[in-house]
């Protein structure tokens, strides 16, 4: 693959279900009694590149689980920016926090072009005896660990490395095919995830592939023009 633009944004998945995050709450949520009236599937949504799906501190009233695409959250600074502290992938479910809490702590954006699941909360969590199956699966998102980044106890070109793989296999977990993928992505967000200085990351990329792109395990992550 050369890195060029068209190849950058396509879509990513789809995501089989049972390989989702979201499979055991909709699991729940479809063995709910048809009298319960309650919509049996969550809705389709796409979410043109660059788009927000939601922003920080607005009122959260849905979970999303991603079906197609990637997309990154960031989180609001002291200084009046927002700061990107991952990237989500097919599967990953996004809003966990609006479980417990009445608004969203992050701001979740488009990488390429994205398919979400969007499944409304309230319902599900009225205090029903009916829907006590269906909260529990919730109850059980929301506690779910986040991936683990030991990794980042690392050299910079190791933590990249690493960090490709990490993706790579969790796309590959899902039953993904990342072959020829590519997505852009600025070398500060790159940096942040990292948790490394953008000067000491661009050295590396440099030493790595002079284009400022980097293909690892099947697909590519190509730098935007503004760092």
């Amino acid at each position: 693959m050369d890195g060029s633009h068209e190849t950058v944004g396509c879509t990513l998945g789809p995501v089989a279900c049972r390989a989702c995050e979201l499979f055991d709450v909709c699991s729940r949520i479809d063995a709910l009694p048809i009298s319960s009236g309650l919509q049996r599937c969550p809705t389709l949504r796409t979410i043109a590149r660059g788009e927000a799906l939601y922003h920080a501190g607005a009122a959260a009233q849905h979970v999303y689980a991603i079906r197609k695409g990637v997309v990154k959250s960031a989180v609001p600074t002291r200084e009046g920016r927002k700061r990107v502290v991952a990237l989500h992938v097919p599967g990953d479910v996004l809003g966990r926090e609006s479980i417990a809490r009445s608004r969203y702590t992050h701001e979740v954006v488009a990488v390429t072009p994205v398919m979400v699941c969007e499944l409304p909360l309230e319902p599900y969590l009225r205090p029903n005896a009916e829907l006590a199956p269906a909260r529990a699966a919730f109850e059980q998102l929301r506690i779910a660990k986040p991936a683990s980044s030991a990794w980042k106890a690392r050299r910079v070109r190791e933590r990249l490395e690493t960090f490709m793989a990490d993706l790579g296999s969790r796309l590959r977990s899902r039953g993904i095919d990342t072959e020829g993928f590519a997505f852009e992505i600025r070398r500060r967000e790159l940096a942040e995830l990292l948790g490394v200085h953008t000067q000491s990351l661009g050295r590396v990329v440099e030493n790595m592939q002079p284009h400022k792109s980097i293909g690892l395990y099947g697909y590519k992550v190509v730098f935007q023009k503004v760092a």
